[in-house]
């Protein structure tokens, strides 16, 4: 299964709609593979594209390791439905979820494709100026409309023990998404309704971010 012909159309038109060739000259030239999930999915992306987007692609496909003699890249623990969505930020510069009103289930897709993107180092107009971006627009509507905390348990497990280990809290500019989670887990309405119970697995991944919560919460107690 392949995601390059049967899109090619649609992707040269919107680089030549965005009227620069720089960015469309990323799209050009040589290709490598990635192979996703246990079934392989196959995706091309093209290098420049990948070089544009991340320091490791040139040393990694290019330099003295079995992706470069290959010209692949293999990723079999990953989700071909999260890649997708790397895959079409890649090309088409934008993350935009569909049925955003399912807030956990979008939730959760994103920080699958941050945490993945944290794996390939992307670079932070990947991380941040697009995936958490969208992240922190999706809380902030479920906020307004439900409230409900897209933050299930689940998730949390997953950011703590997948995203990159962030010592300093204080710090927003990292592109772990260990504070983001903390710093949108730390509203008094998801806090108020959050069955902590379920809780307990993710708390004993990292003590410094219970900790950073359960300040919080005790300050709004007060």
């Amino acid at each position: 299964m392949s995601h390059t012909q049967s899109q090619t159309q649609s992707l040269f038109e919107f680089w030549y709609a965005q009227e620069t060739p720089a960015s469309f000259q990323l799209i050009t030239g040589p290709s490598t593979s990635f192979y996703v999930g246990p079934d392989r999915t196959h995706y091309t992306i093209p290098k420049r594209l990948m070089y544009e987007f991340t320091e490791f692609a040139k040393p990694c496909l290019e330099g003295m390791f079995a992706e470069a003699e290959a010209n692949a890249i293999w990723l079999p623990d990953v989700s071909p439905d999260v890649f997708r969505w790397i895959w079409k930020r890649l090309y088409q510069g934008q993350l935009k979820i569909e049925s955003p009103e399912e807030y956990q289930e979008a939730c959760q897709l994103l920080c699958r494709v941050h945490i993945i993107g944290e794996r390939l180092l992307l670079d932070e107009r990947f991380l941040r100026d697009t995936v958490q971006e969208e992240l922190g627009t999706l809380v902030e509507r479920a906020k307004r409309n439900a409230p409900i905390n897209p933050f299930t348990p689940e998730i949390m497990q997953e950011v703590l023990s997948q995203s990159a280990p962030q010592q300093d809290y204080c710090s927003w500019a990292d592109l772990s998404l260990s504070p983001i989670l903390l710093q949108h887990l730390c509203d008094y309405e998801f806090c108020a309704n959050m069955d902590f119970l379920k809780c307990n697995k993710c708390f004993e991944l990292d003590k410094a971010f219970t900790a950073e919560l359960m300040i919080y919460m005790a300050r709004q107690l007060v």
